[in-house]
């Protein structure tokens, strides 16, 4: 997990639980992102909020939350973000809407996969009867947590390391070409596609060029390859 996109509010030892969330006044708003399913895109509705967390009588942290729910199957995921600020503006919303976090809606469980560095896996099989319904779970999950080194509840994650396997250039050109930026790491632009084949996820990623990522079941890499025009 790369902590610069996804941090969790940390929690020294000696707390245990959150003690309280709630929704900051005037912040919630919803929207609608691409998602994708076994018969091709899906509209995915989303929540978000910030939320104040109240862990102490004289600690308190601000998050931005965000909750994508499938209306057809009623799955939803959740991601939780540290503000450094009360005025910081970065929601985790924006790697929604530019493909850079990309969610597949099965009907057994919804995907998260993002690719920050490594490809991290998010997998959820929560449910809710709405989209009002899933936040106000999410909320209450926050205000009732134990878990407080955990940035996320989901029912199994996994990262895949594909850096060594496609190597920095996909994401950052050489020290000796134009545009060369020593700051750069590895990364995706856009997941633009996600598909299952069989017992087999196929994702197309995207930065210099595009490249085919094929994952078993269980998210280990089986194998990957430069492709000249993602599939759509």
């Amino acid at each position: 997990m790369q902590p610069f996109f996804l941090t969790a509010f940390v929690v020294s030892t000696s707390l245990l639980a959150w003690e309280s969330a709630s929704v900051v006044a005037f912040t919630e708003s919803t929207h609608s992102v691409r998602g994708f399913a076994r018969g091709g895109d899906v509209l995915l509705s989303v929540r978000r909020a910030q939320v104040d967390v109240q862990y102490s009588p004289s600690k308190r942290g601000r998050g931005d939350v965000i909750v994508v729910y499938d209306p057809l199957t009623g799955h939803y995921l959740w991601e939780l973000t540290r503000l450094r600020s009360d005025a910081d503006p970065y929601s985790y919303l924006s790697e929604l809407e530019s493909g850079r976090w990309a969610v597949y809606s099965g009907q057994d469980e919804m995907d998260g996969f993002f690719l920050p560095g490594e490809l991290d896996i998010q997998r959820g099989t929560s449910r809710a009867a709405s989209l009002d319904a899933a936040s106000a779970e999410v909320i209450a999950t926050i205000g009732r947590r134990v878990s407080a080194g955990n940035d996320r509840l989901s029912d199994e994650a996994a990262e895949v390391p594909l850096y060594r396997a496609i190597g920095k250039p996909f994401a950052c050109s050489d020290p000796g070409e134009q545009g060369f930026s020593p700051n750069c790491s590895f990364h995706a632009e856009k997941i633009s596609s996600i598909t299952r084949e069989g017992d087999k996820w196929r994702l197309v990623i995207e930065n210099r060029w595009a490249q085919e990522v094929i994952l078993d079941s269980k998210f280990a890499l089986v194998s990957t390859q430069r492709i000249e025009t993602p599939a759509q």
